[in-house]
């Protein structure tokens, strides 16, 4: 990647994901959340299917990065989270802290892309990151 695709953002492009993907049935139920969160942001989503959910990186992960997780139709994030738990941000640091290091991880995973509300977005099928991540909300949600 040179200068100018850094500065102009320029994407990486990944193929496809195919329909018969063992990862699409667990997209395929979460879908709507998806596609509602898909619509609400402008900033490069990539989607991480997991066991329980399907786990959101919202922005440039791993620097600069949001999450959300989506099950079924239901979209949830840290901020919701924190409201019913009477967390703080600086109680979910340590989470995040987390995260990034599951994702820094687990980078090297193969990479594709998929169509989701007119936009592309990023699916890593990355089961050891899927699992990590599931861990580590599943920790602070219970």
């Amino acid at each position: 990647m040179g200068f100018f695709d850094k500065v102009l953002g320029k994407k990486e492009k990944f193929p496809q994901l195919a329909q018969e993907h063992p990862v699409m049935s667990r997209l395929q139920s979460d879908m709507p959340g998806i596609e509602t969160l898909a619509s609400q942001i402008s900033d490069p989503i990539e989607l991480v299917p997991a066991e329980k959910a399907t786990y959101v990186f919202i922005g440039k992960p791993p620097k600069h990065f949001g999450m959300a997780w989506v099950e079924g139709g239901e979209v949830r994030d840290f901020k919701t989270l924190a409201k019913q738990k009477g967390m703080t941000s600086l109680d979910l640091k340590p989470v995040m802290d987390k995260i990034k290091e599951a994702y820094e991880k687990n980078s090297s995973d193969e990479h594709f892309s998929m169509k989701v509300a007119d936009r592309d977005v990023v699916i890593t099928p990355a089961a050891a990151l899927a699992g990590e991540v599931e861990q580590i909300i599943l920790g602070v949600s219970s």
